[in-house]
């Protein structure tokens, strides 16, 4: 049975809210156990709006109904279809056309990071026909050549935090941090690859904003970093932490995507999130709308300690040590 349905649509509209947001990373909304909500909310993570619609949920009950994300303008971490990188071949292949198995460049962890192919894993979001805003950032590459890496706002791209002149001719990730797309400024400092097999540092000269329907996040094994469109990024975004991420998703980069038996392109996967971190999302929530807390502290020093060791963990491990952590 359910309780607290109206067909009113007055009663509807004037059903009183509570807004509740944890920390930087999640925002909840709840309507004191009432049903048939539509409520938008702007998070200060994310600046922008999502529609959490639920059809019916027993009266006081803290069971989740099913969340869907209605044209959200910034919950799409990824790069457009036609942003490309750099295969062990030496091929430059669009996003749409990178297949799962294939080799990456990217700045490899176990190698000191330094320049080498990483394993492609996976996509954690595909998106074949969904408006999304993008940041582009623009640069001067060093033969003077205007150039542009374009991501979703909540992407993280890697900040040089010191000039690497060409001169050097280094193969390591440079001093600096992984950021948010949105939080870089002109003069912010990106790492470009050089195909002569080295990498230094260009300034951003000017920031703009667009709009793209079809995008892809790619995720690689060693570090999951990348380079796209020549700069150097990482394969996750929007929480509050890259390597948090890397961690809490370990099972999709350590083990190959069990849904294809064949290596298989980004334009030939499902539409959405990979069903692990939207279970994942899904744990997190429902502990956040039950106002309940999540160490996450000692979640991801579990796992850190984990992957220290060597351990591999399946989708599932991870699932059901999640809510070991809730309290």
């Amino acid at each position: 049975m359910y309780e607290n349905l109206t067909s009113s649509e007055n009663d509807f509209w004037s059903i009183a809210l509570s807004n509740g947001t944890y920390g930087a990373d999640y925002a909840a909304l709840e309507a004191a156990s009432e049903t048939g909500v539509n409520v938008s909310v702007t998070t200060g993570q994310l600046d922008g709006a999502f529609t959490h619609v639920c059809s019916a949920r027993p009266s006081d009950s803290t069971q989740l109904c099913p969340l869907i994300a209605t044209d959200p303008p910034s919950t799409a971490p990824c790069f457009p279809g036609w942003a490309e990188v750099i295969l062990e071949s030496g091929e430059r292949v669009q996003l749409r056309d990178l297949k799962t198995g294939d080799h990456v460049l990217c700045l490899s962890a176990s190698n000191g990071n330094s320049l080498a192919y990483c394993d492609m894993k996976t996509f954690i979001n595909v998106q074949h026909n969904k408006t999304s805003p993008f940041v582009e950032l623009h640069y001067t590459d060093k033969d003077g050549n205007a150039s542009v890496l374009t991501s979703t706002p909540d992407h993280f791209i890697f900040r040089a935090g010191e000039d690497v002149d060409v001169s050097n001719a280094s193969t390591t990730k440079p001093a600096g941090d992984f950021i948010f797309a949105e939080d870089f400024v002109v003069g912010d400092r990106l790492v470009r690859y050089d195909d002569a097999g080295f990498v230094y540092t260009v300034a951003i000269t000017s920031i703009t904003e667009t709009t793209y329907n079809e995008f892809y996040s790619p995720v690689t094994n060693d570090g999951s970093t990348l380079f796209v469109d020549d700069v150097f990024a990482s394969s996750f975004a929007f929480l509050a932490s890259a390597e948090a991420l890397r961690k809490l998703n370990a099972p999709i980069w350590q083990n190959d995507d069990a849904r294809f038996s064949v290596p298989t392109p980004g334009s030939d996967f499902p539409v959405g999130l990979h069903p692990f971190v939207a279970e994942r999302a899904r744990l997190i929530v429902q502990a956040n709308v039950s106002d309940k807390t999540i160490d996450f502290g000692g979640l991801l020093g579990y796992i850190g300690q984990k992957l220290a060791q060597g351990h591999i963990f399946s989708e599932q491990e991870m699932l059901d040590l999640i809510p070991t952590y809730i309290s």
